[in-house]
């Protein structure tokens, strides 16, 4: 117990980007882009629905292109299954959500990322639009 004690009392330590940050962050990159949970007072990880996008795993290449890993939401969704049929699942469904993860990493880290996955919204919504 007390070694557990000890590792709750310096979590901080191990993680460097605070929700508070975050929120920051994410209200100056993606507030016309993106919505989330603005109550998020504790976590490892921000849920973000991107405006406008149907299928995030579009903006995944663009976005690893400009060193930018974020997970879609399709990643934690299970597959669908006809029960009818009995047929192997399919592909889950796209989503418009990402998962992205401001536990590892420093505040100015996460800062940058999501600077550049709203130049990738961008210039996705800029090719659609064509």
């Amino acid at each position: 117990v007390p070694l557990f004690v000890y590792a709750c009392l310096t979590l901080r330590y191990f993680m460097p980007c605070d929700v508070k940050h975050t929120l920051h962050s994410l209200q100056k990159h993606l507030g016309e882009l993106a919505t989330w949970n603005p109550d998020v007072s504790a976590g490892m990880f921000a849920w973000l629905k991107i405006n406008d996008v149907d299928d995030t795993t579009q903006l995944m290449g663009p976005a690893v292109d400009k060193r930018v890993l974020l997970l879609p939401g399709e990643s934690f969704t299970p597959p669908m299954v006809d029960i009818h049929s009995g047929l192997a699942p399919q592909q889950a469904a796209p989503t418009p959500f990402v998962r992205a993860s401001f536990s590892v990493g420093t505040a100015e880290a996460f800062d940058t990322a999501l600077e550049r996955f709203a130049a990738v919204i961008r210039e996705y919504r800029s090719q659609c639009s064509n």
